[in-house]
């Protein structure tokens, strides 16, 4: 799959959500040109956004965002560029099984009208593991039976078959994801700190999961045509036991461990039918048709670079430095006060620059009060130390850029903890 390391030129994303945002930038970043449709008038002005700007550091890089439902047929002539590659990588429309059936099946069946106008080279399509139903602490992989899956995978599965069974495509790809997670997506830390030590359900399920960053390198993968058509599971290397996963997360923090309570079902829960089948899905046969590993191998390399042990630090904090947020006005109160601690390495540095500079951004119009704190580790390492100034320079030219935040937001640098810290940046700020 990975023989020739060449992407398509262009490709078209269907589905613009967590996950199809963030294969966008990363395909803009590869000089690949991009279109995207999403129903959503606020993602499509960020996906705009995106473009232009990136745009401007890669002059092979375009993006042509497309307005409009899925299911309908009306998107089709507002479609202005050809594309030589599909990705199809869009969420539930939301209303229960309408929902499923409206934007996996009835989706599904639009773009593959569509595609007759096209010369399309390969089609990636994301399904689910949730298409398989197996429990009991079966090891699955793709020939498991899905007869028995619940109905939402059964509508899965019948948008899987409309793409097999299509005869104008070159190459298909069902790409079975797991659990996603990474960063900006934290349901299992929420679920902790919202829980109080009491978790509903029960606890003794294997996890499934697989990181964003692996999605996306399989997505390229599969972009790449090498392996034959077919159904293949996304997935890390080593499903975990839930109460596991929740008790580790929850040392990290500093936290109680978590008690399920089986006599108790959450929302989400009901939705899957009360509980989660307890299966291991391999990954084997994608390894074999392809280069494709995942990076993180487990949820616990995923996990290591969020630096979860903030708690502590925040106390010592505020009490060493006497530092309190002052509330002024009535805008800022009921704010949620979130503090994030990342691990820092030089890419992970540029993305959290970015996410200051947009948080500020988000800021300026919406809050009276804003207090950011950034304290990093500078060391010998020149590169880390003009990264350091990079971060420092532009989060402080947008504070002078809009005065309102400059007045009651200062920008504070301390490195009094760095010996303890190390390449660690904390952000904080009130939301």
């Amino acid at each position: 799959m990975i023989k020739s390391r060449k992407l398509p030129e262009s490709v078209i994303i269907f589905g613009c959500g967590y996950l199809g945002t963030a294969l966008a930038k990363h395909l803009l970043n590869k000089g690949v040109k991009v279109g995207a449709l999403t129903r959503n008038a606020e993602k499509a002005a960020d996906l705009r956004k995106m473009g232009a700007k990136l745009k401007t550091a890669y002059d092979q890089a375009a993006i042509e965002v497309i307005e409009g439902d899925l299911d309908s047929n009306d998107w089709h002539k507002r479609v202005e560029g050809r594309y030589e590659s599909v990705v199809n990588c869009v969420s539930s429309a939301g209303g229960g099984l309408a929902g499923y059936q409206k934007s996996y099946v009835d989706g599904q069946r639009s773009i593959l009208e569509w595609a007759k106008s096209q010369s399309i080279r390969s089609y990636v399509y994301t399904s689910s593991t949730s298409v398989y139903p197996q429990d009991d602490g079966l090891l699955i992989d793709e020939s498991a039976d899905t007869s028995g899956a619940p109905a939402t995978g059964q509508l899965l599965v019948e948008s899987e078959v409309m793409l097999a069974k299509s005869d104008i495509l070159p190459k298909w790809y069902v790409l079975r994801l797991a659990g996603i997670y990474g960063e900006g997506r934290h349901f299992l830390l929420n679920q902790i700190r919202e829980a109080k030590g009491e978790i509903p359900g029960s606890g003794d399920y294997a996890m499934n999961m697989i990181h964003l960053e692996d999605i996306i390198s399989a997505i390229c993968a599969a972009l790449y045509g090498e392996a034959a058509s077919d159904v293949y599971n996304i997935t890390d290397d080593a499903p975990t036991i839930k109460a596991d996963v929740l008790a580790y997360l929850a040392e990290a923090m500093e936290l109680p461990k978590p008690v399920f309570d089986p006599e108790k079902v959450s929302e989400r829960l009901k939705r899957r039918g009360g509980r989660m089948p307890h299966r291991y899905v391999s990954n084997k046969k994608a390894r074999e048709a392809s280069e494709w590993r995942p990076q993180f191998s487990s949820f616990r390399d995923g996990c290591s670079g969020w630096g979860l042990r903030y708690s502590r630090f925040w106390t010592g904090f505020a009490s060493k430095h006497d530092w309190r947020p002052h509330h002024n006005g009535a805008g800022a109160r009921g704010r949620r006060r979130r503090l994030v601690e990342r691990q820092v390495g030089d890419h992970e540095a540029r993305c959290l620059m970015r996410r200051i500079l947009n948080q500020l951004r988000e800021l300026a119009g919406s809050l009276n009060v804003a207090v950011i704190i950034i304290t990093a580790h500078k060391g010998k390492s020149k590169r880390h130390q003009n990264l350091l100034s990079l971060v420092e320079h532009e989060a402080d030219q947008h504070l002078i850029e809009h005065s309102s935040i400059r007045r009651n937001a200062p920008l504070l640098l301390s490195h009094k903890r760095i010996a303890e810290l190390k390449r660690q940046m904390v952000i904080q700020s009130l939301l």
